[in-house]
């Protein structure tokens, strides 16, 4: 990042955005469990340790931060939560001091936002149950709006802001917002498939990746509207739409996803004797359906959000626009998986309270075992979007992780437009 100063003059976000807030306890999971380290400067820290607060928050807060170079990170407990929750897994530093004395991390999230030139792209992350619950039940949660920022705002929420040194190393991130608006529009297009708007959102990212390696960066603006109608041709469309599914190379990248993914058990619910069953896949998907049959916009909801939240084109600035789109296109077979696992299964077994995805039995037994009231039916619903809270902290929460998922794809020699279409097909 650059010492240039910032002066955003434009915002782009969801309609949801403005109108997101925590709902504290009513929620049926706390966003303050599983995440291993929450940074904390050491302003944030001394200012906390020097209020005039209870003896048992006084003692909590000597316990519970670790220094870590320049920054603290909270030192989770043995069961995975943050120390200074409470038994209804409320945070004590809030209720007893006031946000004021919460971490910028804590008082942000789940809201971030991008800055692009004089542009701001807000967004909330799904890892939050409650943004989950709204895709999945608001069809319009995604409308883009085009807004004048508060500019102090959007500062103070900046997770990632492309500076002079970033263009100068990567000159297509000058068109970050025209390359986001391409695919946005191209994912958010009713008129096909979710899967065919993912494959053509490949073929964008793989016929832009040509013209940056041509060197022809600066014709992006120009080549963009030619690129839509090409991708939107209806002969194209249709053969798109009419691919089969090939369940040997999905449910290979299926099972490699589920290795590689930190043990987060997708594929169980569709094993039979230990081999991954296509019957299975489709009988999820089948079920999923039913479930949201007068909501199908969920899962293109979904996807649309993880363009955000991935920052696409750009996610990890050190690889190119096809390679980023490969990684959210395993972010969205990852959705897809959960949602065919989860459903599979009988009404009987499918239910658990708050179930975590580490595959630790005693973690599981942790959360089950707190104090909450939940508000909320344990269903195959409620776990599908607390699972895909849980995966979104892989995919959207650290930056280490586009190097394993394209070191995966690379493994299995399948980073092509035509793999894309088979692995979300």
């Amino acid at each position: 990042m650059s010492g240039n100063k910032i002066k955003v003059q434009f915002c782009k976000q969801p309609r949801y955005f403005n109108d997101f807030h925590c709902i504290g306890g009513a929620c049926p999971m706390t966003c303050c469990y599983g995440w291993g380290n929450i940074d904390w400067t050491k302003d944030e820290v001394e200012k906390l340790k020097c209020a005039e607060c209870s003896e048992e928050l006084k003692s909590l807060i000597e316990k519970t931060f670790v220094e870590n170079g320049s920054k603290y990170n909270v030192k989770y407990n043995e069961k995975g939560f943050c120390p200074l929750l409470d038994e209804n897994g409320l945070c004590r530093v809030q209720k007893e001091l006031g946000v004021e004395y919460m971490s910028k991390t804590c008082i942000i999230y789940p809201r971030h936002s991008i800055i692009s030139g004089n542009t701001a792209i807000n967004y909330c992350n799904i890892s939050c149950y409650h943004i989950m619950d709204t895709l999945c039940r608001q069809k319009d949660s995604m409308a883009i709006e085009n807004l004048l920022p508060k500019s102090a705002k959007v500062k103070e929420m900046a997770t990632d802001i492309d500076g002079a040194n970033d263009v100068l190393k990567s000159p297509e991130l000058k068109f970050r917002n025209q390359l986001f608006d391409l695919f946005y529009d191209i994912i958010s297009d009713e008129s096909y498939s979710l899967e065919t708007a993912l494959t053509l959102g490949a073929l964008a990212a793989n016929n832009l990746d040509k013209i940056v390696r041509s060197g022809e960066t600066n014709r992006i603006p120009d080549i963009i509207p030619s690129l839509k109608k090409q991708l939107k041709n209806p002969e194209q469309i249709k053969k798109l739409e009419d691919i089969k599914p090939n369940y040997s190379v999905k449910l290979g990248f299926a099972k490699k996803l589920d290795e590689v993914v930190i043990k987060l058990k997708l594929i169980d619910g569709l094993c039979e004797n230990g081999v991954l069953s296509a019957d299975k896949f489709n009988e999820g998907m089948r079920r999923f359906n039913a479930e949201f049959y007068e909501r199908p916009f969920a899962l293109r909801n979904i996807a649309l959000n993880l363009l955000l939240e991935l920052k696409i084109p750009f996610r990890d600035k050190n690889y190119s626009i096809f390679e980023n789109y490969c990684f959210y296109a395993a972010a969205v077979a990852a959705v897809k998986l959960t949602a065919a696992s989860i459903f599979v299964k009988n009404n009987e077994s499918q239910a658990m309270v708050n179930p975590v995805v580490t595959g630790s039995d005693k973690v599981a037994d942790a959360v089950r075992n707190m104090k909450i009231s939940f508000k909320i039916k344990t269903d195959s619903e409620h776990e599908f979007k607390t699972r895909l809270a849980y995966i979104d902290r892989f995919f959207a929460h650290n930056n280490n992780n586009v190097k394993v998922i394209l070191d995966m794809y690379k493994e299995l020699n399948c980073m092509s437009p035509a793999y894309i279409a088979l692995i979300v097909k």
